[in-house]
């Protein structure tokens, strides 16, 4: 059995959608699939039933692209309209938006390059205002959602580690400070060279 995340394939998915149907210990998914509980945790807050989704307005499909297309739009939105000329705007993107790294992350790689060529069309939007709009692509971080999967992405990653956030937040911090005024439109992958 896996000691780290891995996606689960089509075929998989489908077996775990009757394993939840059947109200089978997570424990027991696990071992059926013979993959690591942080797998099938994480698999069924994401994969839920969307393989059986019909095409309306409930789903996998359309909450991740609300959450993640929709949401950043109104996000954008909003700051423009409550926003003085020469401010600055950053979305977080993503490096999803142009490495989708595994099998069963094409939705969240679409919503992800969405919000990249969205932060392209909301910079020139904006830019006789003089408000620039950026997109930070991060890559995998260490964080408490990804504790289980950093052992795994550790040897992919040409650095050899993972991001932390303070890193992000630096990016972020250059991003909306005076010295960032003539970047505008950009998408700003950090990764560790792991779309390289």
């Amino acid at each position: 059995m896996s000691r780290r995340y891995s996606q689960l394939n089509l075929a998989d998915r489908r077996r775990l959608f009757h394993f939840v149907e059947r109200k089978l210990p997570i424990k027991e998914m696990a071992r059926e699939l013979g993959r690591h509980r942080s797998t099938i945790y994480r698999e069924i807050r994401r994969n839920t039933f969307h393989d059986r989704e019909l095409p309306d307005d409930s789903g996998y499909f359309p909450t991740v692209a609300d959450d993640n297309v929709r949401g950043v739009f109104l996000a954008i939105q909003a700051a423009a309209l409550n926003m003085k000329d020469g401010g600055r705007i950053a979305t977080i993107g993503s490096n999803t938006a142009v490495r989708t790294g595994s099998s069963g992350g094409s939705v969240y790689a679409m919503t992800k390059a969405a919000v990249a060529a969205m932060v392209k069309g909301a910079a020139l939007d904006l830019a006789p205002r003089s408000i620039t709009v950026n997109n930070i692509q991060p890559g995998p971080t260490e964080t408490d959602m990804t504790a289980s999967m950093v052992a795994g992405l550790v040897n992919v990653i040409p650095l050899k580690r993972v991001g932390q956030p303070d890193e992000i937040a630096a990016l972020a911090s250059y991003l909306m400070s005076e010295k960032a005024g003539y970047m505008t439109g950009s998408s700003l992958t950090i990764d560790g060279g792991f779309v390289l």
